[in-house]
């Protein structure tokens, strides 16, 4: 079972929707550091968990 505040309006807002191409950018914004760790692992150049700490 659920529950929803419910206001005065009698009905419960909802927030401000986004386009796709805004979440998209959104999630590699604050995800970049890990991804981009990731794919130098993938290369194998440098030490990707070294680069993600000097990252932070």
């Amino acid at each position: 079972m659920s529950t929803i505040a419910v206001s005065q309006k009698g009905y419960a807002g909802r927030e401000e929707k986004t386009s796709l191409m805004e979440r998209i950018r959104k999630y590699f914004t604050e995800n970049a550091e890990m991804i981009n760790a990731g794919l130098l692992m993938m290369n194998g150049n440098v030490s990707p968990y070294l680069l993600y700490r000097a990252m932070r």
